[in-house]
C-alpha cells in the first residue's frame, strides 16, 4: 500500500529497475497495471518469490533421460543456489563415477627386445 504514496512514488526513478514480486504474483501483477498506467515502467517475477525459491534455491536434479538442456539448467540453477545460499559458486558434474584417492599399482618396467635397441 506505500507504494502508490506519492513520497514512495517520488523514489521511483528511471535509472532504477523496479521488479514487483510477491508470494505468488498476483499481487505483484496488480501492482504492475497500476504502475503502467501511470506510464512507470516495471517488470513482475515470473512466479513470485514461491517459484523462484523453488526452481533456484531448491532446484531438482533431472531425471535419468534428462535432456542436456535441462542438465545445464539444473547446472546453472545449483550454481546460483550456492551463489545465494553463500556457498560459492561451484558446480559439480553429476553422476560421474567418483575418482578414488587409492594410490595406483605400480607396474614393472618394460623391458626392450634385443631387436628394438638403438643403432
Amino acid at each position: 500500500t506505500r507504494l502508490f504514496e506519492p513520497e514512495s512514488l517520488d523514489q521511483l526513478s528511471d535509472l532504477y529497475t523496479i521488479v514487483l514480486y510477491s508470494n505468488g504474483g498476483t499481487h505483484a501483477a496488480q501492482a504492475w497495471v497500476l504502475l503502467q498506467q501511470m506510464g512507470i515502467k516495471s517488470y513482475v517475477m515470473l512466479g513470485g518469490l514461491n517459484y523462484w525459491v523453488d526452481a533456484i534455491l531448491n532446484p531438482q536434479p533431472p531425471g535419468d533421460l534428462a535432456a542436456d538442456s535441462e542438465i545445464l539448467q539444473y547446472q546453472f540453477r545449483k550454481g546460483a543456489s550456492g551463489f545465494f545460499n553463500g556457498g560459492g559458486v561451484s558446480v559439480e558434474q553429476e553422476n560421474q563415477p567418483a575418482q578414488s584417492d587409492a594410490p595406483r599399482p605400480k607396474l614393472p618396467p618394460r623391458r626392450k627386445k634385443k631387436g628394438e635397441e638403438g643403432c
